[in-house]
């Protein structure tokens, strides 16, 4: 049977840590493996994630501090498994969706596996992921990636360009992928844009070779919000998604991702109580700095 691994890269998350092992001791299953890399905490997350390490869990540290993106990488190089999922410290896995991907591996053998993800509060993230038919229980508005479910795609290629064009369509953490896919597709230079960048990435390898794609009906990762990410601040996500496009993106994509990119963002300052100043500022400072660099 094809073997899965459920990888975490970890920085500073020690109040994650006891959720993080209790999932993990949840999801231990045959053919599964655990890998944690830490990016050189500096309090004590790699200390107590150590303390559990075993013969499916392995727990490393990077020897210097390399960043989000390139810890990323180091996990997938050093990967053994066929299948990797890639998360944060703070993401969970739902047992029950890990089941029956492992049963489409077994049955379709997939190169990509995409899945819906809960975005929720991550002090009730370790209590969902012991609930059955989670699906249910999260408010709809909770469920990433559902869009990819309600609507049509003609082949897989165009959902990975709206992928690459639509911020937030599809997250990493509902995407299960052969890891020699996710290999030959690479991670994006860009830096601060890991998710959508990867699967820019992807879409940019489908427009070379065939890729199986398979849906997963069932939420796979319950992502825990927590405050003071690079994802919470509207300004410096908007800039790190422009610099992104204007250095990094394939010419096709460029447009869409631009317009998308600033239509979201927009609508999201439209619906909080940041000043006309503070909108109209970040936004062109936004759009001169990814000019510049």
């Amino acid at each position: 049977m094809a073997s899965i691994a459920i990888c975490t890269i970890t920085y500073n998350q020690q109040h994650c840590v006891d959720r993080l092992i209790a999932n993990i001791k949840e999801c231990r299953g045959k053919d599964r493996f655990f890998h944690i890399r830490d990016d050189c905490s500096t309090d004590k997350t790699f200390n107590l994630c150590s303390a559990f390490k075993a013969n499916d869990i392995e727990v490393c540290q990077n020897t210097v501090n390399l960043g989000s993106r390139l810890n990323g990488v180091e996990v997938l190089n050093n990967c053994t498994q066929d299948y990797i999922i890639c998360k944060g410290g703070d993401d969970l896995i739902y047992g029950p969706a890990l089941e029956k991907a492992q049963r489409i591996i077994q049955e379709e053998s997939p190169d990509l596996i995409l899945c819906k993800a809960g975005y929720i509060g991550f002090d009730s993230a370790l209590q969902l992921s012991r609930q059955a038919d989670l699906c249910a229980k999260l408010k709809k508005e909770f469920v990433k990636n559902s869009i990819i479910f309600d609507q049509r795609w003609d082949r897989l290629q165009s959902l990975l360009d709206a992928a690459a064009t639509l911020p937030g369509l599809v997250w990493t953490q509902g995407l299960i992928a052969r890891t020699s896919v996710l290999r030959r597709s690479g991670y994006l230079p860009g830096g601060e844009v890991d998710d959508w960048g990867l699967l820019h990435n992807l879409a940019v390898l489908a427009r070379h070779e065939e890729l199986k794609v398979a849906y997963l009906d069932d939420i796979l990762s319950i992502i825990g919000f927590v405050e003071g990410s690079q994802g919470t601040d509207p300004v410096r996500q908007l800039y790190r998604q422009l610099h992104a496009i204007e250095h990094y993106w394939h010419d096709d994509l460029k447009k869409a991702a631009f317009c998308n990119s600033i239509l979201k963002k927009i609508s999201g300052f439209m619906q909080s109580d940041i000043s006309y100043r503070a909108v109209r500022g970040a936004v062109l400072t936004a759009l001169q700095k990814s000019k510049e660099e």
